[in-house]
């Protein structure tokens, strides 16, 4: 509305020179005619505000400051608190060792080199050659005969006279009568005391004379490579006692006699038992 109240007297100026160019009053003077539209178009040009122009926007401070209230916007961390170093323990001091670094050094006495006190020297056994061991061993080796069979025996023990022999269990056990020969010369007529069939043991009695008995050895002080010899009346041979020599070979438990026994290489045959 402002801008047709504005336009309003142009527009009345106009519409008399057109009436008049109707009425056929011609002017004096002939004249271009006027152009109504770039007339309007300056009438309306003149009559509107002059517009405002929009200034250029700065990309560079807009951003700036976005960041800058973006960063203000954000909460403040708290700081981080880094512990302080624990201080090294002190070492504990050796007092020991201050104690030896100020004590004086002890001055050495001398002392006299002792005199190594002599050993006794073992006294070495006597070998004894196997002819010796023969006639030590040979008065205490019996020979013992059943009705049945042939064997041998040892006097290990004499009360008076009377002498106690070691023989094998399976020598007498089916003889009724048990006869005993001392020295290839006599004989005597035995009593069996007792006797041991897990073992394969026996001891028998004879009396009356004067015997010469052998002692049990020391199984202890046996090893493996002993040198022994045997002595029976093998095969049932009638005359003195043979000997076979040999080793022992091994000393083990042997289940079937419930005990320790003795092996040996020396030849051994039927006859040389209990001997």
């Amino acid at each position: 509305m402002p801008i047709l109240k504005t336009l309003f007297p142009t527009i009345l100026t106009l519409l008399a020179l057109l009436t008049a160019a109707c009425a056929g009053n011609a002017p004096p003077t002939p004249t271009a005619a006027p152009d109504l539209g770039a007339t309007v178009q300056a009438a309306v040009a003149a009559a509107l505000p002059a517009p405002t122009p929009t200034p250029t926007p700065n990309i560079d401070a807009t951003v700036q400051a976005r960041l800058t209230a973006t960063i203000a916007a954000q909460p403040t961390p708290a700081p981080t608190l880094t512990p302080a170093p624990a201080p090294a323990p002190s070492p504990t001091p050796n007092f020991y060792a201050t104690i030896q670094a100020y004590a004086p050094s002890p001055t050495p006495i001398p002392r006299p080199t002792p005199t190594p006190t002599p050993r006794p020297q073992p006294t070495p056994t006597p070998s004894i050659s196997i002819s010796a061991m023969v006639a030590q061993a040979r008065p205490a080796v019996v020979r013992i005969d059943t009705d049945t069979v042939t064997g041998s025996g040892a006097i290990f023990d004499t009360r008076g006279q009377t002498a106690y022999i070691i023989t094998n269990h399976h020598v007498i056990e089916d003889g009724s009568r048990v006869t005993v020969t001392v020295n290839d010369s006599a004989d005597y007529t035995a009593t069996v005391l007792g006797v041991d069939r897990t073992r394969d043991l026996a001891v028998i009695r004879i009396c009356c004379g004067r015997f010469q008995k052998l002692a049990f050895g020391n199984p202890d002080r046996l090893q493996l490579g002993d040198e022994i010899i045997a002595i029976g009346y093998a095969l049932g041979i009638q005359g003195p006692p043979t000997i076979t020599r040999g080793i022992i070979s091994a000393i083990r438990y042997d289940p079937e006699y419930r005990s320790d026994v003795i092996q040996t290489d020396a030849a051994v045959n039927p006859g040389n038992s209990g001997g």
